[in-house]
This record gives C-alpha cells, sequence and structure tokens, in this order.
C-alpha cells in the first residue's frame, strides 16, 4: 500500500501541510535534469498551440509551484507575465531565479526545448537571451488559493490563465477538482484563453521519498465540465497522451487543454 505525505481533508489537498516541498519538487523532477517525458509533451502542445497565437498583453500562471519554466514557450507572444502560487517559499524560489541567485535552479534546457520546438537555432545565446527576457517580462509573485473563488483575493480578469499540473493536485477527489477548476475559469475574460495540463488517470504522483494524492482526471472530465465553465468547446483542443517510464512517479499519461472561453452579450 502507497504511504502518502499527508491526509487530505474533504477531497482537497493543503500544501502547506508539507515539509520541504519546494525542495524536493525541484531535486526530483528539474535540478540538473533533462525535461522528463510528460513534460516533454506539454511542451511540444505548448509550442504547436501558440504558434498562431495573436500578441496578449498579460498572462498568469497559477500554481506555478517553485518553477517558471512553463512559461518560456509563451515569452514571445505576451507583454508581462504574473505567477502566482500558494506557498511563500515556492515564489521565494522564484524571486531568486529573477535575480539570478547562485543557487536558484536554472532552465536553460527548458529553453534550449522551446527553441528546439520552435525550429530556432538554439545556441548558448539564444538559450540566454529567452530566459533573460523570461526574467524581464515576470512581473509579479502573486499569492493564490485555488479552494477560494477569488483565486487572487480579488475580483480580477486575465486574457490568458495557463496551470500545469496544479488542479489535480489541490481539488484531489473528483467532486473538489471541479470546484477547483471553477475557480480557475473565473481568472479567464470573456474571449481569454486557458492552457492545462493535468496528470491522466492516475491518483498519486511522487517528490522525493513521498507520494502526493491527486484527482483521477480523464479527458471526459474536461470535456464534461470545460462547457459548463463558460468555453467555446468548437474552439478548444483537448489532447491525451501516454508517458513512457515514469510510472513509479504516478506519471503514466498527460491531458492537455487550450481553451476559449466564450464571450458574454454586452461585456466589454
Amino acid at each position: 500500500m502507497r504511504q502518502m505525505v499527508a491526509e487530505p481533508v474533504d477531497g482537497l489537498f493543503d500544501f502547506r501541510t508539507t515539509k520541504s516541498f519546494t525542495g524536493a519538487y525541484i531535486d526530483t523532477y528539474y535540478r540538473d535534469k533533462p525535461p522528463t517525458n510528460d513534460e516533454l509533451r506539454v511542451f511540444e502542445f505548448l509550442v504547436r498551440q501558440l504558434r498562431d497565437l495573436p500578441p496578449q498583453s498579460v498572462m498568469l500562471e497559477v500554481g506555478c509551484g517553485p518553477t517558471v519554466h512553463h512559461v518560456l514557450p509563451f515569452v514571445r507572444r505576451v507583454g508581462e507575465i504574473h505567477v502566482a502560487d500558494y506557498l511563500p517559499e515556492n515564489l521565494s524560489e522564484i524571486e531568486k531565479w529573477k535575480r539570478s541567485a547562485p543557487d536558484a535552479c536554472g532552465w536553460h534546457r527548458y529553453a534550449e526545448l522551446v527553441l528546439e520546438l520552435e525550429g530556432r537555432r538554439d545556441s548558448p545565446a539564444a538559450v540566454n537571451a529567452l530566459e533573460g527576457a523570461a526574467r524581464a517580462k515576470v512581473t509579479e509573485l502573486l499569492p493564490c488559493d485555488l479552494t477560494q473563488q477569488h483565486v487572487l483575493g480579488r475580483d480580477v480578469w486575465y486574457p490568458l490563465v495557463s496551470a500545469f499540473y496544479c488542479t489535480e493536485e489541490v481539488g484531489i477527489s473528483l467532486a473538489r477538482w471541479e470546484e477547483v477548476m471553477a475557480n480557475l475559469a473565473r481568472l479567464v475574460a470573456p474571449g481569454g484563453r486557458l492552457f492545462l495540463s493535468c496528470l491522466a488517470d492516475t491518483d498519486f504522483y511522487r517528490v522525493g521519498g513521498s507520494n502526493y494524492p491527486c484527482a483521477r482526471v480523464t479527458v471526459d472530465d474536461l470535456q464534461r465540465v470545460l462547457p459548463r465553465l463558460g468555453f467555446d468547446m468548437k474552439a478548444t483542443i483537448i489532447e491525451s497522451s501516454s508517458v513512457e517510464a515514469q510510472g513509479d512517479e504516478g506519471v503514466v499519461g498527460v491531458v492537455l487543454v487550450a481553451a476559449v472561453k466564450k464571450v458574454v452579450r454586452g461585456w466589454a
């Protein structure tokens, strides 16, 4: 029987009940490591979906954790990037990256991946330029709570919102995950876009020596939930992909979403 890191409460997982999540998460998946197979699927999807994205003024990544690599594919498409997380220590890790602290986790391998997928030359200068542009465009580090209707503590909309490996790890029962998704969807402006990744059809993922719970999300769940939350399914892409060689980490597949929210009549 798998030993979970902490007992959830009423279908929700509170990361503040854990110890040393920030360092363990980075060391497990990112520090001095090449992109994992699941991240390859995410980045392939993002680069493909972003090719024809019109320029956006600002984006928000919710539940970024101690990482910033998922914003790299968006850097050329947005003027400003806000990142938000529940744990202050996660945001502190990003702040270290912002000021190029010697002990901050670097993201050059993911910058190389973005350049390769975009068909650009991934020279050291180009890699440094992309990560440097990300540092310049990440202008806000915000606290958030996906269990609340106002995730950022206030009523605010963004034209582009992203959340990667986040919603299913906060709402760890399907019912609670749907509530978390509803809270996330409120951040997306009418006509705005949501980019999302979820672990597919699994109930745990491994960080360090501990298993963390998550909701068992499938493509069918997203096809059912997104239209209820106001997204235009004719303009929405949902894909799933199996993932090899990560079963011990609980990662057997991913569900990927690029969704467009309907415009409410009379909204301006």
